[in-house]
């Protein structure tokens, strides 16, 4: 660190190893490289081989929001540059809108904090095209070097200018500092991105600033070193027992404020775990009270049943055969009726009620009581859930085909499986994917959810508490992310004709837009968010007539003059 030949840049930064994590926020200004409708940006970033790419952010148009983290790997690598291109999702080729260029270590400078880096309309950087917003950490070795306690003062020391990305260049001031006994000297003329080897954009003619704020007898001192500047000197006061006391002083406030946060976080495991038992305790409550309201309902109707040996003679006497066999699971209070007798497991009936059972029994030729029934050994069944919803479900047939018990919380999930005979290691929950979309049009606030495509009303949303159940219920995050929106026109043609038209409003002729070619009406469908296909184009069977000897000309849609 304290070399010779330190002003070079490569000599404090070895090369990296591991991983660049990259979130890409958003940007703002950028140009409009589409015709028609809202343009689709992505970004895609490379740093040497490696490589990555964004969500697109559908109509983001000038003003894209991406908020996406990406990762690009780094092995050995001594690449300085890194490459950020944003460009249009299109048919076909996709559009480069803008770029930027700079060293990659004016990225990870600012570790973890979002800051705007400018971008521009060409490789070499003469028009800018906007901005954007990134955010990065690295996990690895090499790199920058470790910014220890300051032991000259120096706050803060930054490369750059407002429409350039800068470079904290403040641990490479301290080693100067110390290799000249707290002087920085800077030569006259001397341009700054040869004093530190390399320029955070290179061929960027705005004139890029050194700027210095450090400790000096209690007060903050500040050094602007521009690309043209006389013989300067700045003379540092080695502040380091001073520095080392505010360092400590720091890392105690952290470490209180950490363990606050670990006490927090216990008192609120420790309230949700009880609140939990409570739940768990009223639901054994509740379970109890039904059975026991089960059973008053039900001993009526075993006092008043006949023997075995009178239901048989009764049966015999009257010719009546009994039909099928009822059954249960050792383990299920649940009973089940198969139509063949031999069939004990076939869930041909299942009954939710003594009423609907006894019913049931006496339609069937057998006596109202709880005689006969097979009793089947313990059903493994399956555990389940949708999505990416909170809840598991489990169903008694061994298939995610039905919703038997679904657990509120983790707590009686696993006491259920337990029972059951699973082990930890042996439980698995199958996950089904989610189905349907949601959708709403873009003149109106209401919510839609359809089981097939946008613009297909199965259920309409009367509130948000109503949406936010629904979508978790249905495998979805609970969020307002992933809605389609469709504007309240439609797509017509006239039979026999090939053009497609559409309209806003629920008229016919005349179209308010004619397509004349099939790129033109995908794009179109496209920007209304509509599926990309020939679906709920409207036939129209009408015809044209008039009055002989008048000018007027009238439509009909029904196809009568």
């Amino acid at each position: 660190l304290f070399s010779q030949n330190w002003r070079n840049m490569s000599s404090h930064l070895a090369n990296l190893n591991g991983t660049i994590k990259i979130t890409c926020v958003r940007a703002a200004g950028i140009p409009r490289k589409q015709m028609m409708g809202k343009q689709d940006p992505y970004v895609r970033i490379s740093y040497g081989s490696s490589k990555a790419k964004s969500k697109t952010a559908k109509d983001g148009d000038k003003n894209p929001v991406w908020n996406e983290e990406l990762s690009i790997e780094a092995k050995d690598s001594a690449e300085k540059d890194i490459r950020i291109i944003v460009k249009n999702d299109n048919f076909g080729i996709d559009d480069e809108i803008c770029m930027v260029k700079f060293p990659i270590f004016a990225l990870l400078s600012w570790p973890g904090e979002e800051k705007w880096y400018p971008l521009f309309k060409e490789e070499g950087h003469k028009r800018q095209a906007g901005q954007i917003l990134l955010k990065a950490t690295f996990e690895g070795t090499g790199g920058l070097p470790e910014l220890k306690a300051p032991q000259w003062g120096i706050v803060q020391a930054t490369y750059g200018n407002g429409s350039v990305p800068t470079v904290d260049v403040s641990g490479l001031l301290e080693a100067q500092a110390t290799a000249d006994n707290g002087t920085l000297k800077f030569a006259k003329g001397m341009d700054c991105s040869q004093y530190f080897g390399f320029d955070p954009l290179n061929n960027h003619k705005s004139g890029k600033n050194l700027i210095i704020r450090y400790m000096k007898e209690g007060a903050v001192n500040e050094a602007i070193i521009g690309e043209c500047h006389e013989d300067t000197e700045v003379v540092l006061e080695n502040a380091a027992a001073k520095a080392q006391a505010l360092l400590e002083e720091r890392q105690k406030r952290e470490a209180a404020r950490r363990a606050a946060e670990a006490e927090k976080l216990a008192k609120e495991k420790a309230e949700a775990d009880k609140r939990a038992k409570l739940q768990a305790d009223l639901l054994a409550q509740q379970l109890e009270q039904l059975r026991l309201q089960k059973m008053q309902a039900v001993q009526p109707s075993i006092t008043d049943t006949k023997s075995g040996a009178e239901v048989k003679a009764e049966v015999k006497a009257e010719g009546v055969e009994k039909a099928g066999c009822y059954w249960k699971y050792e383990d299920i209070p649940t009973v089940f009726w198969a139509s063949a007798a031999d069939k004990a497991g076939t869930k041909d009936v299942q009954f939710y009620s003594p009423e609907e059972y006894f019913k049931h029994r006496a339609q069937n030729g057998w006596p109202k009581d709880w005689s006969a029934i097979t009793t089947l050994p313990p059903a493994k069944g399956c555990y389940f859930n949708i999505g990416k919803a909170p809840w598991v479900y489990w169903s008694m047939t061994g298939k995610p085909d039905q919703t038997d018990i679904k657990f509120l919380n983790s707590r009686d999930f696993i006491v259920h499986y337990k029972n059951q005979g699973w082990t930890d290691d042996s439980v698995k929950i199958i996950n089904i994917p989610t189905f349907g979309c949601y959708w709403k049009h873009v003149e109106d606030v209401t919510v839609y959810f359809s089981q097939s495509v946008p613009g297909v009303k199965h259920v309409a949303f009367e509130d948000e508490k109503e949406y936010m159940e629904h979508r978790s219920n249905h495998g979805f995050e609970k969020d307002w992310k992933g809605i389609v929106e469709m504007r309240k026109g439609f797509y017509w043609k006239a039979e026999n004709l090939v053009h497609v038209h559409w309209n806003e409003k629920t008229a016919y002729p005349p179209a308010e837009v004619t397509f004349q070619n099939s790129r033109e009406y995908l794009v179109h469908r496209r920007a209304h968010g509509m599926p990309l296909d020939g679906s709920d184009i409207k036939v129209v069977k009408g015809c044209y007539w008039g009055h002989i000897g008048e000018a007027t000309v009238w439509w009909a849609e029904d196809g009568k003059a």
